[in-house]
């Protein structure tokens, strides 16, 4: 599953699932699957905020409007950069100091 998740193997993610594969909670996110995400907002064990931004990240990742939209109104930032990625934040030409 994460491997077909993190390479957008989405038909052998989906295919999976439907043989009874295990789906945490970022496979989930990534494939759109709504019950088990809003599940588990729904008790009192709430995911953590830098774990709904991983999820949100999967659900963008897997092209899920749904998911990301109900991420977002659980406090997912919309700017979130997964650990794994290393990156710094992205500073776009038109604000970047002009050359001197």
């Amino acid at each position: 599953m994460d491997d077909a998740t993190a390479f957008t193997q989405w038909r052998a993610a989906r295919r999976l699932v439907e043989r009874g594969a295990h789906s945490t909670l970022r496979h989930a996110a990534t494939l759109g699957i709504l019950d088990q995400l809003h599940g588990s907002f729904a008790g009192p064990a709430r995911p953590e905020p830098a774990e709904v931004g991983d999820l949100f990240w999967g659900a963008c990742h897997g092209g899920q409007l749904q998911a990301a939209r109900f991420l977002l109104g659980q406090g997912a930032d919309l700017d979130w950069i997964p650990g794994w990625e290393n990156l710094t934040r992205w500073t776009p030409p038109s604000a970047a100091a002009p050359p001197t």
